[in-house]
C-alpha cells in the first residue's frame, strides 16, 4: 500500500499510514484491506476468498469492525448471501473435523490426532469443566480462519449450532479463548452466547454431548474469580471485592438459570461449584468460603445465587446418570444444600450407605467395589479437618429426630471396612492392589466419623431444628457413639493414625466447650455437664501419654478458650496427672531435640 501512495506521489497519505498498529487501535491500512478484501469475498464466497479474509481480520479488531460493516450493507440487499457464508464456513468446520491435524504444526500432528481419538471413544465433561487442559499442549491455532468472529456478530444462531459439528472441545475453546467476542473478557459477549447455545443437559440432568454451554460456563468461573472490586470509601476493599463478586455471581447465574435447560444446567454446574470450592479451601486450610480473598469465595456465591432461584427446587426432581461415582456425593450434595433453602427434606442418606459393603468381596474387587471406594474420594482427599465445608453439607443427610439411631446404624455398616483397615495383610495380592484397598478403606471410616463429628454441631445449633423427644438424650447417644468408634480406631488404624488423633482432638474440644460452664467457648442448644458420659477425662484417657500428639491436644483444647484446671481436673477424675505429664515431657525434652513436645501453659505452677 505505501509503495503504491509513493508511486502516486501521495507523500502525505504516507505519512497517515505510518504509525498503522492495530494493537493501539490505529489500523488504517487493515480497515482498507478488509474493506476490498471483504467486497471481493461478498462478491462470490467461497473458501478460498474466506482465507484471505481471515488473515487480515485476526487480530485486528478495527478491520474485523470494518468487514461487518461490509458483510451487512452486502446482506441487505442479497439476502441469498448469508446462505452462501453459511456454506462457507460449514466447508471450513467440516473440512477441519474431517482431519484436525492437517492445520496445526508438524510437531502437534500426532497428539491433536489422539486427543480427538480419545474424545471420540470417550468424551468427558469433566476436561471441559477443567478448562481443556490438553490445549496448553497445543501451539494456538484457528482452524475456522477467524469466520466465527463473523458469525457470533451476524448469525448467531447458525454460529452455535456449528460450533457443535466440532464434536471435541479442543478448537472451539481456542475459538472462544483467542476470538475477538472473548467472552472471559467481556460479560455481554459470555451472556449472547450463553442464551444462544444449543441445550447441552436433558430432562434429566445428564449431558448430551453438546460442547459450548460446559465451556462457557467455565469460562465464567474462572472470570469471576478476577472480579474487580468497586470504588467507593465508605467499605474496606474487601467488601467492595465481596459486593463485586456478588454482582457478577447475580448476573452470570440469572443467565443461566433463564435457559431451556436451566434446571439441569445449574444443577450440574453447582455440583462441579461445589467439588472447585472443596479444593480450595482444603488448599487454604480452611473450613468455609467466608472470606472475600478466598478462592472459593466467588463459586459460593454463584451456587448461594443458584440457591435463592426458586427453581432450584427442581434439583430434587433430577437424577443424572452420567456423573462418575466421584462426583455424586457432590451433586447430592448441592441438591441438599437446594432442600434447605427451600425447607424440603433433605435427601442424601440412602446414597450414604452405598459406600459401605456387607461383604469383604464387595470392596476389595476392582470391577464391584470401584463404585464404593470412589463414591467419598474427594471427600476425604480435601477433607482432611472433620468439619471440612463437604462433609458438613453432606452431614444434613443425618439430621432428623432420629440422627443417633442413623449415625449407629452408619457406624455399625462400617464393620467391614474396620477388618480391612485392621486386618490388611489377610486381603494383599501380589500386585499390592488391596494395599490401596485397605488404604480407601480407612479412609472412609474416618469420613464417617467426620459426619459424626458434624452432627454434634448440628444438634448445638438452634439453627437446626427437628421435632427431637430429648435433644440431649440425642446428643449424649452421638457423643458415645464417636467416643467408642475414635477409640476403637486408635486401637487398630495404623494407616490412618495421625488423622484419627486429630478427629480425637476435635471430639475433645467439643465436649468441654458444650460445657454448661463460663469457660464455654460457644453458645450452645445443649449444654453439658462435667460429670455427663463419656466425661472430657474418659476422652483424653484413651491417649494419654507423654508424646507430641497427646500434648498436641491439650494445646488445642488451649487454643480453644478451655483453662488448664479444667484439663488438670478432667484427668486427675480418671487417675492421671496432668502434673506428672507435664514434668516427664519437660526431662524428656531435655535429651530430645528432634521431636520437642510443647508444653507452654501445661507446666505445673
Amino acid at each position: 500500500m505505501r509503495e503504491q501512495l509513493e508511486m502516486a506521489g501521495l507523500s502525505e497519505a504516507i505519512q497517515e499510514v505510518a504509525p498503522d498498529d492495530s494493537q493501539t487501535g490505529m489500523s488504517l491500512i487493515g480497515a482498507v484491506l478488509a474493506e476490498a478484501a471483504g467486497a471481493v469475498f461478498c462478491s462470490r464466497p467461497n473458501v478460498a476468498r474466506w482465507q484471505m479474509v481471515g488473515r487480515i481480520i485476526g487480530g485486528d479488531l478495527i478491520a474485523l469492525m470494518t468487514l461487518l460493516e461490509v458483510v451487512r450493507d452486502r446482506t441487505e440487499t442479497r439476502p441469498r448471501l448469508r446462505d452462501q457464508i453459511r456454506e462457507v464456513a460449514g466447508k471450513l468446520v467440516r473440512d477441519f473435523t474431517k482431519n484436525p491435524a492437517s492445520l496445526v504444526r508438524p510437531s502437534d500432528n500426532a497428539a491433536l490426532a489422539e486427543l480427538h481419538t480419545q474424545w471420540s471413544a470417550k468424551p468427558n465433561l469433566q476436561e471441559i469443566w477443567f478448562g481443556v487442559r490438553a490445549n496448553q499442549y497445543l501451539t494456538p491455532f484457528r482452524g475456522d480462519w477467524n469466520i466465527f468472529d463473523l458469525l457470533f456478530e451476524t448469525d448467531i444462531e447458525y454460529a452455535v449450532g456449528l460450533m457443535e459439528e466440532y464434536k471435541a472441545p479442543f478448537q472451539p475453546a481456542m475459538i472462544l479463548d483467542l476470538g475477538a467476542a472473548d467472552p472471559g473478557r467481556y460479560f455481554a459477549q459470555w451472556a449472547k452466547l450463553t442464551k444462544a447455545a444449543l441445550p447441552a443437559f436433558d430432562e434429566h440432568g445428564d449431558w448430551n454431548g453438546r460442547i459450548l454451554l460446559p465451556l462457557l460456563l467455565h469460562i465464567a468461573h474462572s472470570a469471576v474469580r478476577g472480579g474487580i472490586p468497586h470504588s467507593g470509601m465508605e467499605l474496606s476493599q474487601e467488601d467492595r471485592r465481596d459486593a463485586r463478586l456478588q454482582e457478577l455471581a447475580d448476573a452470570i447465574t440469572t443467565t443461566v438459570r433463564e435457559r431451556v435447560d436451566g434446571s439441569s444446567a445449574t444443577l450440574r454446574w453447582s455440583a462441579w461449584l461445589f467439588r472447585s470450592i472443596m479444593s480450595a479451601l482444603d488448599n487454604e486450610r480452611i473450613p468455609y468460603p467466608v472470606d472475600a480473598n478466598s478462592r472459593a469465595r466467588p463459586a459460593w456465591l454463584m451456587i448461594e445465587a443458584l440457591l435463592h432461584w426458586p427453581g432450584s427446587i427442581g434439583w430434587l426432581e433430577l437424577q443424572p446418570n452420567d456423573v462418575p461415582s466421584a462426583d455424586q456425593l457432590c451433586v447430592e450434595a448441592v441438591r441438599m444444600l437446594a432442600a434447605h433453602e427451600h425447607d424440603r427434606p433433605v435427601p442424601g442418606r440412602d446414597i450414604l450407605f452405598q459406600m459401605l459393603p456387607e461383604e469383604p468381596e464387595q470392596f476389595l474387587e476392582e470391577s464391584s467395589g470401584a463404585h464404593m471406594r470412589e463414591l467419598p474420594s474427594l471427600f476425604t482427599v480435601w477433607g482432611k479437618r472433620p468439619d471440612a465445608f463437604g462433609t458438613r453439607v453432606l452431614a444434613a443427610a443425618l439430621f432428623d429426630t432420629d440422627v443417633a439411631e442413623a449415625f449407629a446404624e452408619l457406624w455399625r455398616r462400617t464393620l467391614i471396612l474396620r477388618e480391612i483397615a485392621e486386618h490388611n495383610y489377610a486381603f494383599r495380592a501380589d500386585d499390592g492392589s488391596y494395599d490401596d484397598r485397605a488404604r480407601r478403606a480407612s479412609e472412609t471410616i474416618r469420613f464417617v466419623i467426620s459426619l459424626g463429628i458434624n452432627l454434634l454441631d448440628y444438634l448445638q445449633d438452634a439453627r437446626y431444628r427437628a421435632g427431637f423427644l430429648d435433644r440431649r438424650e440425642s446428643l449424649l447417644a452421638l457423643f458415645s457413639t464417636l467416643h467408642d468408634a475414635t477409640r476403637e480406631m486408635l486401637a487398630i488404624d495404623p494407616i490412618g493414625r495421625r488423622e484419627i488423633e486429630n478427629m480425637h482432638d476435635h471430639l475433645a474440644v467439643r465436649r468441654l466447650a458444650y460445657e454448661a460452664s463460663p469457660l464455654g467457648a460457644i453458645a450452645v442448644t445443649v449444654p453439658l455437664s462435667e460429670a455427663d458420659a463419656p466425661t472430657v477425662g474418659d476422652i483424653l484417657f484413651e491417649r494419654s501419654e507423654v508424646s507430641p500428639n497427646f500434648f498436641n491436644c491439650l494445646q488445642m483444647l488451649l487454643a480453644n478458650g478451655i483453662a488448664r484446671e479444667r484439663i488438670d481436673r478432667a484427668l486427675r477424675e480418671v487417675g492421671v496427672s496432668l502434673d506428672h505429664l507435664a514434668q516427664q515431657a519437660q526431662r524428656l525434652n531435655s535429651i530430645e531435640h528432634t521431636h520437642v513436645i510443647d508444653v507452654s501453659n501445661l507446666y505445673p505452677l
